[in-house]
Formats: structure tokens, sequence, C-alpha cells
């Protein structure tokens, strides 16, 4: 898709052991884009943190490397772990 169409791009899905295959991610409406940037605006205004935060998205990122660490290690990775490092 690139960085003009962010959103028309493929996903390279790789399982162990299978080759891999690209799959069209699913479409995102326009009005779930535009509801995130009145949520944003909504929390700007009121000086809150927004539904989905910087920090929330910190937090999934770190759940996610840790879960790809403990694969590559074959033992358990506590979030907090890569979190720190985040």
């Amino acid at each position: 898709g690139g960085v003009n169409d962010a959103l028309r791009g493929t996903v390279k899905l790789e399982r162990y052991g299978s080759a891999s295959i690209r799959l069209a991610p699913s479409p995102l409406p326009v009005l779930d884009r535009l509801a995130v940037l009145h949520e944003a605006r909504r929390a700007i205004r009121e000086g809150v943190e927004p539904e989905c935060s910087a920090a929330d998205n910190l937090r999934t990122l770190a759940a996610v490397i840790a879960l790809a660490r403990s694969t590559e290690v074959r033992a358990a990775v506590a979030v907090e772990q890569v979190g720190s490092a985040l």
C-alpha cells in the first residue's frame, strides 16, 4: 500500500513450517477512522486520556513482542520485561 494508501496493502503471514501467504487486511470503514479522530479531539478538549491511548498501544506492542520472543526461546517471557524496554 505505501504511505499514501496505508490501508490497502497486504499482510504476509508465515506459519512455522509452512510457506508464507499474503492476506488483504480487513477494511477499516471511514467512520471508524473518523470516530478515532473525534475521540482524540474529545480527550484533548476535556484534558483526559483518550479511550485508546499511546500507553495502551505500547502495552499491546509489548505483549506481541513478548509472545514472539517466547516462541524464539521456547519459554515464557514476561510482558513487563519487554515493556520496560519500550
